[in-house]
């Protein structure tokens, strides 16, 4: 089995001709995007984290992450890649230009890198929990046991009286 180092790339009109070729025979998680949309400039930081996160990463498919701006939408539709697009944001995962799966979780960094990792690359096998989550459960475990102890030690008091 082949390993491959997963690219990164922002399509724009200059390169679109370019990324065609190499979208039609590679997986693409791709988000579809507008510079002055204000939801789009919101997840930027984030696509640009988890991006930068499987920069040096290897993938066992040819996997490509991809920013496509909507002059590269444009191309886009003359190809035999996905475009059909309705709204900016838009995160698709596509196989050999076709939609597989329609992204539609929280978009983070943690999340973005949770789902391509645990459902698509199956680094995790779906299940593959952050340490944030992680951490947040145990607390949320910790304070449902004070309660209890909280409420015990009142039951025993009252029984005492």
């Amino acid at each position: 089995m082949q390993i491959l180092p997963i690219k990164i790339k922002n399509v724009t009109q200059e390169n679109v001709e370019e990324f065609i070729p190499e979208a039609e025979k590679a997986d693409v998680f791709a988000k579809y995007y507008s510079p002055t949309c204000s939801h789009c400039k919101d997840m930027a930081e984030d696509w640009d984290k988890m991006s930068e996160h499987y920069k040096n990463k290897d993938s066992k498919k040819e996997l490509i992450i991809a920013s496509i701006d909507p002059y590269a939408l444009e191309a886009l539709k003359k190809s035999k890649i996905f475009s059909g697009v309705k709204g900016f944001p838009s995160i698709h995962y596509l196989s050999e230009g076709k939609p597989k799966h329609t992204y539609t979780g929280n978009r983070s960094k943690d999340d973005m890198i949770e789902w391509l990792g645990g459902k698509i690359l199956q680094e995790g096998g779906g299940k593959k929990k952050t340490k944030k989550k992680k951490k947040k459960k145990k607390m949320k475990k910790m304070k449902k046991m004070k309660k209890m102890k909280k409420i015990k030690k009142n039951k025993r008091e009252e029984s005492k009286k």
